[in-house]
Formats: structure tokens, sequence, C-alpha cells
């Protein structure tokens, strides 16, 4: 069987890699509009137009990316990351202040993370978010309140929190930990 060139990377990278990954993921990273069509992304990474749409469908099959049709156009989006989500998650913009949202030194700095995978990262945007919600917290609560949500392919909570949740949070320099569990630093 042959690949359609249409399919077929641009510049000949790996279809399925986390830097392909990281790629098709860049664009909703970089725009205020938190919500992308697939031209829209494929304007900005190395791929044709099909294998930009095979790339955000499987993303969106690993529960990495939202997905929805309007008027027969799809439309893709990050978990977390729009006003009308259903988890409430933080919305960028500056407006998102007002709305009791994430900071966004602490937004910009959870960006740049070096999560191993897209899922961890939303994870700690949502482990953060609820540490902004609901004040200090404990591991404990926040392997209650966040992993049933945001489990980032890891297969219990503990297993979560030990190599994803916990590395990041104490590598974030906005989120500190104290007697009272994981809170917002104080400036």
């Amino acid at each position: 069987m042959t690949r359609d060139s249409d399919d077929a990377p641009r510049d000949g990278s790996p279809e399925r890699s986390s830097l392909a990954d990281d790629e098709l993921l860049a664009p909703f990273r970089e725009t205020e509009d938190p919500v992308l069509t697939t031209e829209e992304v494929g304007g900005s990474v190395p791929y044709r137009r099909r294998a930009t749409a095979a790339g955000l469908d499987r993303l969106a099959n690993d529960g990495v990316l939202e997905r929805k049709s309007v008027d027969g156009e799809t439309v893709w989006w990050l978990p977390g990351h729009t006003a009308t989500e259903s988890r409430g998650g933080p919305m960028p913009g500056e407006s998102r202040a007002d709305e009791g949202g994430l900071p966004k030194p602490l937004e910009n700095a959870i960006s740049t993370l070096s999560a191993p995978s897209e899922p961890e990262r939303v994870a700690v945007y949502a482990t953060c978010y609820y540490i902004v919600e609901e004040g200090p917290a404990t591991g404990d609560e926040l392997r209650d309140g966040v992993y049933p949500d945001y489990p980032a392919d890891h297969g219990d909570a503990d297993e979560w929190w030990t190599t994803c949740v916990r590395p990041s949070l104490s590598a974030l320099s906005a989120v500190e930990r104290t007697e009272s569990g994981w809170r917002l630093a104080e400036n």
C-alpha cells in the first residue's frame, strides 16, 4: 500500500512522534484564539492538509484535543482553554484574570514546562486551576480532585502525582508547598 502524497509530511517527519505532536499543538499555544480550524492549524505546520487533519484527529482520539463540527468544518481546542469548557479550565487572553483563571505568568510557565506529553501539561494546568479555585491543597486532595478528570494517561493517581504533577509543581516558581499544602506563591 502506498501513501498518498497529500498525507506525507512536507519535511519528512514521522507522522507519530512527540515532535510532530508539538508542531501540531504549537498553534494552540501561540494564538489568542483558543479554537482553531484544521486550515488554521495547517497554515502553521509543515504538513499537508490530510496529514494535519489525521494528526489532529489522532490527538483528539487520545484526549489531547477536543473537537466539534460547525457547519461542516471541524474546530479544535485544548481541553480547559475555552470559556465554554465544561471543566472550567483557564481561558487564554488578558480578560481571564477577571474571570478567575490562572495568572498570566503562571500560565506562561506551565506552557514552557518540559512535560513529557501534552496530556500531562493539561493535568498540570488543571491542578494549578484547582489550587487557584480551592486554595491550598495537599497532594491527597489534588489526587482526589484533579486526577479523575485529568489522568494524563497514568494508570493510577499515585503514579500521576509522583511522576507528573508533583515534579511539575515543584518546578513552577509561582507555586509553593507549605504546611497546609500546595498554593500560589505570594509575591
